[in-house]
Formats: structure tokens, C-alpha cells, sequence
């Protein structure tokens, strides 16, 4: 069942959106980053209750207490903060053009912190902006004469943030403090605890405290928390991929390593310590060779089997590398049986049963059009196969009955699946809303 998302006149419904989910699970939707929808999880009906005054692409959406929005915090193109505040009980609005000492703010990144506050920087300053007091009441300059960087912002735990500072490296701020209590510096000639470069593209901080840098120049960096302080374990420099950048396509935990996937680099393992292990790629032993250095998604089977697919093929890894397809695969996904299905780029679906000794036949999924494109694969708790096709529709496909399609759900783009703990319901997300 399907809900799509409002008309929006002659406003086409374009993919930027956000998704809150507030409380008692009411959900709040912005379409367009201009309008915002309550949609009632219940009666599943959407009703319309604001309008952002400048469209953006960079959004956060904030509710207050009794679960209503707030205020939403966004940049326009020429990078300014805009700030809507929406007052309770109405549908009126106060939109903010903010600035500082009578200077309009220029942002490069925004965290929303709680239902009155929002950090930003500049890329020279931190800024705490209070919503109800409509002023900043916190400045910390961070670079104040160096060029300006890439830079990130994150919040490490719920009192700290993580800031790139450029050249200076990371910062960990403490905003009740409002106070560095820790940083991490760039290199000096020394790999000792340093970065491999002060510029700082992207941070991710993981559940265990685990951090990962994108480091612009270099690749990346890994930060692992101790009792004092942060080891850092620098990448070799031999893997910086073009441009200086790792582009990492996929994380995939496997026992107590961590494989990432990448986009030049083949496969990088990693301890959970962030210590580099070794590489695989298209010039490694014919044991553990790759067919591509562009590696797209590592999946992992219940088998402990890491099944590899890349623009040149698909291999299977279970301490050797072995080559599986020849042809571009971009699903797979494993049914209840321990089979595998994959998306081939060719078209249709075919299925992968492993014969008795060892090697891989495929067959086509009879009752599936060989036209059709599976650029994602997913299976619920109930053994039923959804797929989405062409970037137009999820096809929901019966398995037990030789992979009948039992409906299609007409959604645009690439979706994502999330099926709630203990019960029926699955939610869908795409460009053209919430299923």
C-alpha cells in the first residue's frame, strides 16, 4: 500500500526531502524543501501545515516537546542561513536572514541541537544561535587568519561536537562548556597520533565511538577512543585515490574486521582499531585478485561469505577469491533457502544455487520480465522479495510461488526498506514520499 505525496500543483516533486519523525510517531514530511506535510501514521492521510518561504538543499527540521515543528534551519543558494520558525497553534512563520555584528552569516555547515538551539560555522567561527532569544549566544573563532577549507561538523556525543578547523586539524568542543577539550593536529613530519592533512572533507562517528575521516588530500583517518586520548592511524599515502580522496562505497563488518569498499582502491580491511591490514584489487595474487578496482557493494551471507560486485563482474570471497560472474551484477540479495538472487545489468533476475562441488550455477527467474533493471534487492521477515525496478517501482515478488509478482508500488528513484521490530508494517522511502 502506497501513500504517495501530495500534488504540489505545478512544483514537481523533485527527490530533496526530509523525514522527521517527532513524537508519539507523528511524522512530519518536507516536500520540495518548501512545504511541510504532517502525515498520520494512523489514518495515513498527509496534511498540509507550512510552507518553507526559500527553497533549499540543505534542511533540518526541529520539533518541540509536544512533537510539533519548531523551526527548520536551511541555506539558500548564495549560502545563507535561513531560519523559519513556526509559531505553535498557527500557521504563521518567522523567517530570519541571520548575521552577526551586522554581517549576514555565510554557512557551510548546521547541526540542530535540541528545540532551541542551532550550531553553524563559517568556516573561521562556531556559532550557538538561540531560536527563541533570536540571537547567537555563542562564538568561538576557530580560523581566524588561515584560508578557507573544506570543513565538517558532527556531533560527537550529545554535549560535544567534532569540528574541522582546517589547517589546525579537529577540535572537540564541548557546547555546554563552550570550551575545546581536546584536539586532534595534522601532521608535522610525524604520524604519531596526527592527521594526514588538516582538511577534513567528512566525519562519521559510529556507535562504539569509533571515528572515520575522509581526509581530502590523503584518504582516510581513523580515530579510536582510549582513556585519555585519540590514536589515530593514518592511511598509506600509496591509497589515496584520485583527486587525493578515498571514495568509500560500502562499510561491511565482518567478525573483527571492517572491509570498505571503494571506488578505485578495490577492498581496504581495517581492524576495529582502525589499524590497515591489507588490500584486494585487480592486481592482487590470482587467489585474492578483484575483477575491478571499482567495487560497489559488499554483501554478507549466512555463511560468513563476502559476496563482491563490482562494474566487472562478481566474486565471492571465503579466504580465496573466485570469480562467479562475469558481468556486471547491481543486487543480490539471500532467501530463506540460503540461495541468492541477483540483479544482473543485463536485466531480469536470475538465481545462484551453489552445486555440490563448490562451483556457482544461474538460472532466470522464469516469471520476471528480462527487460527489468534491479538496481536493489530486499527481503522481509515473511519471505517476500521487494525489488526496485528501473528506478520507477518496487515490485513486490512472492517467492513461494515461483516469484509471481503480486503488486507494484509506483515509486520514483532509489528507495530505502525498513521493516519495524515485531511487526507487519514496512516502510518504503522515496522521492515521491513514505509507503
Amino acid at each position: 500500500e502506497a501513500w504517495p505525496l501530495p500534488d504540489s500543483g505545478d512544483i514537481p516533486v523533485t527527490g530533496y526531502h526530509a523525514f522527521h519523525l517527532g513524537k508519539d510517531k507523528q511524522l512530519w514530511v518536507l516536500v520540495n524543501n518548501k512545504n511541510v506535510y504532517h502525515f498520520d501514521i494512523e489514518t495515513h492521510k498527509y496534511t498540509h501545515r507550512y510552507d518553507v518561504p526559500v527553497e533549499t538543499y540543505f534542511c533540518h527540521l526541529a520539533t518541540d516537546a509536544a512533537g510539533e515543528p519548531l523551526f527548520s534551519v536551511s541555506n539558500d543558494d548564495h549560502g545563507r542561513l535561513t531560519l523559519t520558525h513556526f509559531t505553535e497553534g498557527d500557521t504563521s512563520q518567522l523567517t530570519r536572514i541571520l548575521s552577526f555584528n551586522g554581517t549576514p552569516l555565510k554557512i557551510s555547515r548546521l547541526r540542530p541541537d535540541g528545540d532551541s538551539l542551532v550550531w553553524f560555522t563559517d568556516r573561521r567561527s562556531l556559532y550557538a544561535y538561540h531560536i527563541k532569544e533570536d540571537r547567537v549566544i555563542r562564538h568561538f573563532v576557530y580560523n581566524a587568519s588561515g584560508p578557507l577549507t573544506e570543513d565538517a561538523l558532527e556531533f560527537y556525543n550529545r554535549d560535544t561536537l567534532i569540528l574541522s578547523t582546517g589547517a589546525a586539524g579537529l577540535y572537540f568542543f564541548d557546547c555546554r562548556r563552550n570550551q575545546v577539550v581536546s584536539k586532534v593536529l595534522p601532521t608535522n613530519g610525524s604520524t604519531s597520533n596526527r592527521l594526514s592533512s588538516g582538511t577534513v572533507c567528512a566525519v562519521n562517528v559510529l556507535n562504539d565511538g569509533s571515528v572515520w575521516c575522509n581526509i581530502c588530500t590523503k584518504g582516510l583517518d581513523f580515530f579510536h577512543p582510549g582513556k585519555t586520548k585519540f590514536t589515530v592511524v593514518n592511511m598509506p599515502e600509496s591509497l589515496a585515490g584520485k583527486g587525493g580522496s578515498l571514495a568509500i562505497t560500502s562499510l561491511l563488518e565482518v567478525g573483527d574486521e571492517i572491509w570498505c569498499s571503494t571506488k578505485f582502491q578495490g577492498i581496504l580491511v581495517f581492524d576495529r582499531q582502525g589499524n590497515f591490514k591489507r588490500q584486494y584489487h585487480a592486481n592482487s595474487p590470482p587467489a585474492l585478485r578483484l575483477p575491478s578496482n571499482t567495487v560497489r557493494l559488499l554483501f554478507l551471507d549466512r555463511k560468513k561469505r563476502i559476496w563482491i560486485l563490482t562494474n566487472r563482474g562478481m566474486s565471492v570471497f571465503d579466504g580465496r577469491m573466485k570469480l562467479v560472474r562475469p558481468d556486471e551484477i547491481l543486487s543480490i540479495c539471500q532467501l530463506d533457502d540460503g540461495n541468492l538472487v541477483v540483479g544482473p545489468r543485463s536485466g531480469g533476475l536470475e538465481l545462484l544455487v551453489q552445486a555440490p562441488g563448490g562451483s556457482f550455477t544461474s538460472s532466470p527467474v522464469e516469471n520476471i520480465d528480462k527487460k527489468s533493471h534491479y538496481v536493489r534487492l530486499w527481503m522481509d521477515n515473511y519471505g517476500r522479495l521487494f525489488g526496485n525496478r528501473n528506478l520507477i517501482v518496487v515490485d513486490v515478488i512472492s517467492v513461494r510461488d515461483g516469484f509471481k509478482i503480486r503488486q507494484n508500488i509506483p515509486l520514483s528513484g532509489e528507495v530505502e526498506f525498513l521493516q519495524e521490530a515485531r511487526a507487519d508494517k514496512i516502510w518504503i522511502g522515496s522521492s515521491q514520499g513514505l509507503s
